[in-house]
C-alpha cells in the first residue's frame, strides 16, 4: 500500500511544482494558514515570506514523503516537529491538522484537471496518518 501511495504522492508533488512553481504553492499554503490561524502571522517577518515560504513548504513536502518512505522514521520526525514548534506556542493539534490538510489542497488547485480519485485517496490516507502522529506526539509530550 505505501509504495503506491508514495508513487502517487511524489508524482502529484512533482507535477504541481512543474505546473505552478513552489513559490505559488507555498503562497497558497501560508495564505490558508494565516486565514485559519492569524496569530501565526506574528511569528514571521512578513517581508521574508516570499523567500521563507518556499523553503518551509519544501521541508513540509519532504516530511510527508519521508514518512511514506520510512514509516519507522515518521513517528519521531513528527514528534520532533511538534516539540520544535511548541517553543512558538503552537501546541494545538488543529494547527497541524490545517497545515497537513492544506498541502494536498494546494496541489489539487494546481492539478485540478488531472487530480484523480486515486490521488485524492492517497492524500487523504497520508494526511490522516500524519494527523494521527501529530495528535499522538502532542499528547505524549504534553504540549
Amino acid at each position: 500500500m505505501l509504495e503506491r501511495h508514495l508513487q502517487v504522492i511524489e508524482s502529484s508533488i512533482k507535477s504541481a511544482i512543474e505546473k505552478d512553481g513552489i513559490e505559488k504553492l507555498s503562497s497558497r499554503l501560508f495564505d490558508r494558514l494565516f486565514d485559519y490561524y492569524p496569530e501565526t502571522k506574528s511569528l514571521f517577518d512578513i517581508s521574508s515570506i516570499p523567500v521563507l515560504a518556499p523553503r518551509k513548504f519544501q521541508l513540509l513536502l519532504d516530511l510527508i514523503v519521508d514518512t511514506l518512505k520510512h514509516p519507522g522514521y515518521a513517528e519521531s520526525a513528527v514528534a520532533d516537529e511538534a516539540i520544535r514548534h511548541s517553543i512558538y506556542d503552537l501546541k494545538h493539534k488543529e494547527y497541524y491538522f490545517i497545515l497537513m490538510e492544506t498541502v494536498p489542497l494546494c496541489l489539487k488547485h494546481s492539478l485540478k484537471e488531472v487530480w484523480t480519485a486515486e490521488t485524492e485517496e492517497c492524500w487523504n490516507d497520508t494526511v490522516s496518518g500524519l494527523k494521527g502522529l501529530f495528535h499522538k506526539a502532542i499528547l505524549e509530550h504534553e504540549l
